[in-house]
């Protein structure tokens, strides 16, 4: 079925009808409910306050010193109570015992809006203060009644009819409604009247004057409308529209004269840069001949850069060296920070006090520690203090084999700096776990300060054999210089990462098709950008800000004088970080001719790898 077409009259007019009465009806129902509960509110207040008149009329008798008992006629005040407040339906004193002392309810009324009682031998007993119906159709108000020693004698209770707060709110709703129906009416009116006259008019107007022109073509007749609103201003628009047609068709005109004016002065400027170009090609000829010149001086450039690389490279070993003894030189400092705050907390002070004490009783040493309390208490406290020192000696003591054993490493990685101008590294056979380990134990104070867990993983070839019992052929100085660099890179990794838990891993996989030894050094600390991969190895690069950026350039290099690679992997920020160094097991395998050969290559790229 076609759906009914609407002008845009009648659609402006109903959108804001339909929301004006949304507004109205929302505006009902919280009207309805806020006024309901102010009105109760207010209803509650001011029989409250009728009621604490009554309490207050009591107090004074009780104040004159009447007691309650003998009280008499306050009926009359409750009536009085009820002629005063027409809407109240009953008002009555009550004891502590709910028993009915004075009451007054408006007469005629239902027996359901007044207090029930009933009488046993002329007196008035407990009542039944409000039955089912009364509790649904009535409000109750209850003030207590205080006597002059401060204590809850009575009750001042007054009701009203439900009915009077229904009624206040039915007769404000229908007042708001009647008001917003009238302002309906009058502003759909008013907004009819309106859009008539300023915006269907013109319309069509300016409809019509549209397929006149479609029409006739006529480009110079326009539109009369002189509103100076939005269909003023479309009038105008359109009006400007037709001149800009107009003046389009002339610019047209113009064109082709121009266009073929443009034709000639072509064939002319042809015929220019023709000889243009003769002038360039000799011009071309006399740059050649420069550039040849200024390569034979590239040339020699290139020779005083090789000869500066030369140096460079020299001054390059001599840095790599300083930084490996600087990680060595930290174990030493950490190593010797802990046995200084290991003698300060010696018990040798308590040892010195113990020795005093028996200095002082020395005279009559038997009876001191027969007799006296601290006398005993001194053979046991000499056998923990023992203990103790005996376990303080043998920490000392392995803290200090651990210092030799760095300082002995910084003298041969000295040492290795000088043979390095006069003979190659001496090689020797070597056990890979032995290597990881001795590694591990220069790092060995720093990981423990900053309670990195390790791992060790040795058992990983590809026959099932234990990798880590693998013996390579190699130059240990120059394994350990690598090998401790990135322990300490991965310790770094681990401080700066946000991990409750941080863990390295030391992994040892033989691979035997290619004879060679991977030791993968695996963290899950704060990982590397993507965008950082590609020139980890680059010498100068770091991320960290007291990062120098050699370590990994130095330790790349030794890797491919040993015949091997070093490569870098890693799953982003955040994932950690997986550095593999392969070795051959023997120099000379294939493996190992097959990286001399590309000795000479730039080691700064890393290859790609998964994270082992």
């Amino acid at each position: 079925m076609r759906s009914m077409k609407l002008g845009i009259r009648t659609k402006v007019i109903i959108v804001p009808a339909v929301m004006l009465l949304v507004a109205v009806a929302g505006s009902v129902l919280l009207l309805g409910s806020r006024l309901r509960a102010e009105y109760a509110r207010s209803m509650h207040e001011s029989v409250r306050s009728i009621a604490e008149n009554l309490k207050l009329q009591l107090e004074r008798l009780f104040e004159l010193g009447f007691p309650l008992q003998d009280i008499a006629g306050f009926n009359e005040q409750c009536r009085e109570i009820l002629r005063q407040h027409p809407r109240l339906s009953y008002a009555c004193i009550v004891d502590a015992s709910d028993t009915v002392l004075f009451e007054a309810h408006r007469h005629g009324a239902d027996n359901s809006t007044h207090v029930h009682r009933r009488e046993v031998e002329g007196r008035i007993t407990r009542l039944d203060m409000f039955a089912a119906q009364d509790q649904r159709e009535h409000e109750v108000v209850s003030v207590p009644i205080n006597d002059h020693s401060g204590r809850t004698v009575a009750r001042a209770v007054v009701g009203f009819p439900r009915e009077l707060i229904e009624a206040k709110v039915k007769e404000v709703t229908y007042w708001t409604v009647s008001a917003a129906a009238g302002v309906l009416v009058v502003t759909t009116g008013l907004l009819w009247i309106v859009l008539s006259t300023q915006v269907t008019r013109p319309l069509s107007a300016l409809l019509e004057a549209i397929g006149q022109i479609r029409a006739s073509g006529d480009l110079d007749r326009a539109v009369a409308i002189s509103s100076h609103d939005e269909i003023g201003q479309l009038a105008n628009s359109f009006n400007g529209m037709l001149a800009d047609i107009r003046d389009r068709d002339a610019q047209i005109q113009g064109h082709v004269a121009e266009l073929q004016r443009a034709r000639d002065e072509l064939e002319l400027r042809v015929q220019q840069r023709t000889a243009d170009l003769s002038r360039a090609n000799e011009e071309l000829q006399q740059e050649m001949a420069r550039r040849r010149q200024a390569e034979a001086l590239r040339e020699q450039m290139h020779a005083n850069l090789v000869e500066a690389s030369r140096k460079a490279g020299m001054a390059d070993v001599a840095t790599g060296v300083l930084h490996n003894v600087g990680n060595v030189l930290n174990s030493v400092n950490v190593a010797a920070q802990l046995m200084h705050d290991a003698l300060k907390q010696s018990q040798l002070a308590s040892l010195s006090l113990a020795v005093r004490m028996i200095e002082q009783n020395l005279s009559d040493l038997p009876r001191f520690i027969a007799d006296d309390e601290r006398g005993r208490q001194l053979p046991l406290f000499l056998c923990k203090l023992g203990k103790q020192l005996e376990l303080e000696r043998a920490a000392w003591l392995r803290e200090l084999e651990g210092l030799v054993q760095n300082i002995n490493h910084m003298k041969e990685i000295v040492s290795m700096q000088q043979s390095l101008a006069r003979v190659a590294g001496a090689t020797s056979d070597l056990r890979v776990a032995d290597l990881v380990e001795d590694a591990l134990k220069i790092n060995q104070a720093g990981l423990q300060r900053h309670q990195v867990t390790v791992r060790r993983e040795y058992d990983h070839g590809q026959d099932g054999g234990g990798a880590g019992d693998v013996v390579i052929h190699s130059d240990r100085h120059k394994l350990l210089q690598i090998l401790i660099n990135l322990i300490s890179n991965a310790k770094y990794a681990l401080t700066e990462s946000e991990r409750p838990e941080k863990v390295l891993t030391l992994r040892v996989t033989r691979l035997n098709d290619a004879g060679q030894v991977r030791i993968d050094v695996i963290d899950n600390g704060v990982g590397i950008a993507p965008e950082n991969m590609s020139k980890i190895f680059h010498y100068g690069f770091t991320t960290r800000s007291k990062g120098h950026g050699f370590g990994l350039h130095t330790s790349a290099l030794v890797a491919r004088e040993l015949g091997g690679t070093l490569t870098a992997a890693s799953d982003g920020p955040g994932h950690g970080a997986t550095f593999s160094l392969t070795i051959p097991i023997r120099p000379g395998s294939d493996s190992a001719t097959d990286q001399d050969s590309t000795a000479g290559a730039e080691p700064c790229v890393p290859r790609a790898s998964a994270k082992a």
